[in-house]
Parts: C-alpha cells; sequence; structure tokens
C-alpha cells in the first residue's frame, strides 16, 4: 500500500538520492516511486515535491499516479 503524509521538518524526507540515482526520464517515475515507498515505507509530500522539479512535471499528475498505485490500479 502507497501512502502519502505531510513530512516532518526534522527529518530529511526530500527522497532525492533516491531520485538522483534515475535518469530525468519519465519511464523511471514507478521505480522510483517504489524505491521512495521502500526508503520511508510511505511516500513523504516532499518527495513527491523534489520528484516533480526533477521530472519536471506538475506535482498533481505525479499525486494521481500514486493514488492509482495506492487502488492497485496501476
Amino acid at each position: 500500500m502507497i501512502t502519502v503524509l505531510e513530512g516532518n521538518s526534522k527529518n530529511n524526507l526530500s527522497g532525492q538520492e533516491v531520485i538522483e540515482k534515475y535518469p530525468r526520464k519519465q519511464r523511471f517515475i514507478l521505480p522510483i516511486l517504489h524505491d521512495i515507498q521502500r526508503k520511508y515505507k510511505y511516500i513523504p509530500r516532499q518527495s513527491l515535491e523534489n520528484l516533480s522539479k526533477y521530472m519536471d512535471i506538475p506535482f498533481n499528475r505525479l499525486y494521481s499516479m500514486v493514488i492509482l498505485l495506492k487502488k492497485g490500479i496501476v
């Protein structure tokens, strides 16, 4: 199950080290999301925002993908 929560500012929940392991190609979005999920046990909002900037795609598009993942559609 995939969960998106507001991150705690005391923790580094950016996911940047996970995100930057991948090329800036949209085909890597799902593997990145899965790696972030594995690392944090959920997907921090800050990580989604950073992924949105890294891939240059709207945040709401990423969020929609996460919702579909959560529902098991993707």
